[in-house]
């Protein structure tokens, strides 16, 4: 689970709300810290517990695109699942963390570009539990592309949302800034394209409607979780997504292919420079 899923889930609400009879509740993920984060302003969703037992209301887990198989250590995507641009709504001092935070280095103006180069490495959970994800690689971009597209594009500033010092460390040209989810959306809010991983912070500009050069590679198939309006670097035919839990050759291979000339290609076109 993680923030995408239940941005995702925010497009299914807001579907929803063609039929205004009905109240929508997610009574299985309202104490969560994701529902907190995401949700936070949404005015198509109601808490359950605020509901009259006798008020219509339609009732949504939180989505789920691929059923593990653990025999064989992988996640077997939903065929026909296909995403729904999610909502935030931010608040007027989230957006001003961010007008500050960029305020303070970009002086020049440049094109900001928001750039999420790694994937979740491991997710906590509400009974203090922790669990490592070993196949965050598999969605990964080598840093030392990125390293060379950065050099090859100095006319644009590039920004890291970060948790703090237990962060992975990245690149010395890339200006970490260190928000919460909430913020980090704001960073992309206010920047002009996102560049990197499929994720949370790729399914937080699909609900901004932010431009963005998403790397997928072959772990994971845009026709899944990936968004029209977005540019979307997958390798191999759509049921080639392994969704492998392991560390995979596949994966690598598939990231070996994008090269920095095609991602900085694409980056350059949509930000028309």
């Amino acid at each position: 689970m993680g923030y995408g899923d239940y941005l995702m889930l925010s497009g299914q609400v807001r579907e929803l709300k063609m039929f205004p009879q009905f109240k929508v509740v997610c009574p299985e993920v309202e104490q969560t810290g994701f529902f907190r984060d995401i949700f936070r302003g949404n005015p198509n969703i109601s808490l359950a517990r605020e509901i009259d037992q006798n008020t219509p209301c339609i009732q949504l887990p939180r989505v789920e695109v691929g059923v593990p198989d653990e025999v064989n250590s992988k996640l077997v995507w939903k065929p026909h699942f296909q995403a729904i641009r999610g909502d935030l709504f931010l608040a007027d001092d989230e957006i001003d963390f961010a007008r500050t935070a960029l305020g303070k280095i970009n002086p020049h103006n440049k094109k900001v570009v928001v750039v999420n180069p790694f994937a979740k490495s491991e997710q906590a959970f509400t009974d203090g539990s922790v669990k490592a994800y070993t196949h965050h690689v598999n969605k990964e971009w080598p840093t030392e592309r990125y390293a060379a597209l950065i050099a090859a594009m100095p006319d644009c500033l590039f920004i890291r949302p970060t948790a703090g010092p237990t962060t992975r460390p990245f690149l010395a040209n890339v200006h970490d800034i260190v928000s919460d989810y909430r913020q980090a959306c704001a960073l992309i809010h206010l920047a002009d394209i996102y560049l990197g991983c499929e994720g949370g912070l790729h399914h937080a500009a699909a609900a901004l409607q932010k431009p963005a050069v998403v790397i997928f590679g072959g772990w994971i198939s845009p026709l899944t979780t990936g968004y029209g309006f977005h540019d979307n670097l997958f390798i191999g035919a759509p049921d080639s997504a392994c969704g492998s839990l392991s560390v995979c050759s596949h994966c690598d291979a598939a990231m070996e292919t994008i090269t920095v000339d095609a991602v900085a290609a694409r980056l350059a076109l949509a930000l028309g420079i």
